[in-house]
């Protein structure tokens, strides 16, 4: 913080602008990571986050998009709106990438970007789950 507020003459001497605003991003990232995913290294974070953006977070965020989801099997029958439980049903899907199939899909390219991030933090997250286990079992 002392860098990036520039706190004294000294840090004002030592670090630039541009300098100090990458020390900001750096700080910023690294504590994204924490809470985010508690540094790979806490698994009740972990499992914490990832339940809550399955299953809060990316549902109603898909549920705010008009128009965004559509079911391929109500289309026939005319009925295209968006509901919160088709967009939990989506959410679902791309957390668990592969393991669950929907007839649920996105339609608009925000919801399809938002189903790709859903989808990259989702294999971050397995990632992180499966590193863990490995120290865990080094460990014992």
């Amino acid at each position: 913080w002392a860098v990036i507020l520039g706190k004294s003459r000294w840090y004002k001497d030592h670090y630039d602008t541009f300098a100090r605003l990458g020390i900001a991003f750096r700080l910023a990232g690294s504590l994204i990571n924490r809470v985010v995913f508690g540094y790979g290294e806490r698994l009740r974070v972990l499992i914490k986050n990832y339940l809550i953006a399955t299953f809060v977070l990316f549902p109603i965020l898909f549920y705010a998009i008009p128009n965004g989801l559509s079911d391929r099997s109500k289309e026939a029958a005319g009925l295209v709106n968006s509901s919160l439980w088709m967009a939990l049903e989506f959410s679902v899907k791309n957390a668990v990438v592969g393991a669950f199939d929907s007839s649920v899909h996105a339609i608009v390219w925000t919801a399809r970007l938002l189903a790709a991030t859903e989808t990259i933090l989702a294999a971050i997250w397995a990632s992180l789950v499966a590193a863990y286990v490995v120290r865990w079992s080094i460990r014992r």
